[in-house]
């Protein structure tokens, strides 16, 4: 499947802001990223769960060292704090559960109808999980070079 088979790609997202902050949607991608920490979209599809309910609140579109991007069925409530457990891969690809309390910067609705993407900024990570996450995030920098 290719990303623009994906219904939830963030392809679309990322060329509407890049077009919209006077860049161009064909540059979109890791040599034009302007942000403070870069991001690494996700390689398979990591399912995102509430830590207090249990509930799937949606799937991991990118990961930076401080936030993240996740496309999910309904939008979140604005200036939220969220626990959310997720699973990465170690460097010798065994998942690793992350738990990480996260602050709802934005939201807004997604090309496909009932879709949206939601931003969210990392305010509490253990070691641990901090040090699972630097390590995917330097894989996947390796990975792209």
């Amino acid at each position: 499947m290719t990303p623009s088979d994906d219904a939830f790609s963030t392809a679309p997202y990322f060329r509407r802001h890049a077009m919209a902050n006077g860049g161009s949607a064909a540059g979109v991608g890791p040599m034009n990223e302007h942000r403070r920490a870069p991001r690494r979209r996700a390689d398979a599809i990591v399912q995102v769960t509430n830590a207090i309910t249990g509930d799937v609140a949606g799937r991991v579109a990118n990961l930076s060292v401080d936030g993240m991007m996740m496309v999910a069925s309904h939008p979140a409530r604005d200036d939220t704090l969220y626990q959310f457990t997720f699973h990465l891969p170690d460097e010798h690809g065994h998942l690793q559960e992350l738990e990480i309390g996260m602050h709802e910067q934005w939201s807004e609705p997604a090309n496909v109808p009932g879709q949206h993407w939601i931003g969210f900024r990392f305010i509490d990570i253990g070691e641990r999980d901090q040090s699972l996450l630097n390590a995917w995030l330097e894989r996947g920098r390796h990975r792209s070079e």
